[in-house]
């Protein structure tokens, strides 16, 4: 590994780039936070996928937040990743740190001229901006060579590149969402029109993930069954005696409906949906007004424990130890383990039964929430 200068590092302005799932970014935010703190003395600026400029705004030492849109061609995404880079140079920057766990984020950001390698964190100077396909690169390989079972959580990874960047040992805190009190305010004219006031009970369940938004394979294999869920919640509002707010994008809208239809009579009229109808700090001022979250493995799970609600998560075939929920709060994992859970992104690509998911069955979930107390 090329050791680091920490003098030159504290000098360059510097770029911080993460993956682009909400989940990703909260995940990060420890990081992002203590990174921004210590580097704002050259200046420190942020990317994100456009939407989520609301998380990296609690952080006030970020000069500056860059949005990136995508796009949705292949030929656009490249058109607009060049054209994102040289804004990126035309700004300044010096340096940009990568956070991420594994090589895909390098593969988004190549027009940078960054070399793709086997580390899962990485630093990468960018340089001036008439060499865009040139950069140098320090790279630090997390070092967890003990087996998959052995690799602590995603954050925790991320504190651990920092200490070793910034050559200190800062102790690790899970990030919390630094709410005002507007925000509450205009969440609680949110709820009214599901006619819910912060003194009732009602929880947040996220049912679906961006795979129903996207069209896309990609968080399929996360997805539980519309029947599954029409179970557990008609059983968990009768028990608990409280409301439901769905939680999604616009895109998620007819799973809600479809959800919302097939539930019985009585249970339809507590069940309410905020497909579309949220910003990210909007949501995350509905949960903390709400009982609790109930839902899949998803950016919602994370902005719910940031926020410092109870938190009741369904993992199938990802890992919870690495990328679980943290935060201040009461935190349960519901996960039926099979054989093949948790999978990589590899295996998980071709597979073809997720009975991580489809084993998990509405009495077994209901199960564990009785005997968690919940």
């Amino acid at each position: 590994m090329t050791s680091l200068n920490l003098p030159i590092l504290k000098e360059l302005k510097t770029l911080l780039i993460t993956r682009e799932g909400l989940g990703d970014l909260l995940m990060a935010m420890p990081a992002i936070q203590v990174l921004s703190q210590e580097l704002k003395g050259a200046g420190v600026g942020a990317v994100c996928r456009n939407g989520f400029q609301e998380v990296l705004e609690c952080v006030p030492e970020l000069e500056e937040v860059l949005p990136f849109d995508q796009g949705q061609s292949k030929f656009k995404k490249h058109f607009q990743a060049k054209s994102f880079l040289k804004r990126i140079h035309e700004s300044g920057y010096e340096q940009a740190v990568f956070l991420d766990i594994d090589k895909s984020l390098l593969s988004k950001w190549t027009v940078a001229g960054v070399p793709l390698d086997q580390s899962f964190l990485r630093i990468s100077c960018l340089g001036e901006i008439q060499s865009l396909d040139q950069s140098q690169e320090v790279s630090y390989r997390a070092g967890y060579d003990d087996g998959y079972d052995q690799v602590p959580h995603i954050s925790n990874q991320y504190f651990k590149f920092l200490q070793n960047l910034l050559k200190n040992d800062y102790p690790f805190k899970p990030w919390s969402w630094p709410f005002e009190a507007t925000q509450l305010t205009q969440a609680e004219k949110l709820i009214s029109g599901f006619n819910l006031t912060p003194q009732d009970s009602f929880w947040v369940c996220h049912p679906g993930n961006s795979s129903l938004e996207r069209k896309s394979k990609k968080l399929v294999h996360r997805l539980w069954s519309i029947d599954s869920w029409v179970k557990v919640l008609s059983s968990f509002i009768k028990d608990k005696g409280c409301s439901v707010l769905l939680s999604g994008t616009r895109g998620e809208f007819e799973f809600h409906e479809e959800l919302h239809d097939r539930l019985p009579q009585a249970i339809r009229e507590k069940v309410g949906t905020l497909a579309g109808k949220t910003t990210i700090s909007q949501l995350a001022a509905i949960l903390k007004l709400s009982k609790g979250y109930l839902g899949l493995d998803s950016g919602p799970m994370h902005l719910a424990a940031a926020v410092g609600t109870q938190v009741v998560a369904i993992y199938g075939p990802t890992d919870p130890n690495l990328c679980g929920p943290q935060g201040m709060s009461e935190l349960t994992v519901i996960r039926n383990a099979v054989e093949c859970s948790p999978c990589t992104r590899k295996t998980r690509k071709n597979c073809q039964d997720n009975i991580c998911m489809t084993r998990l069955t509405p009495d077994f979930v209901l199960n564990e929430l009785r005997e968690s107390g919940i």
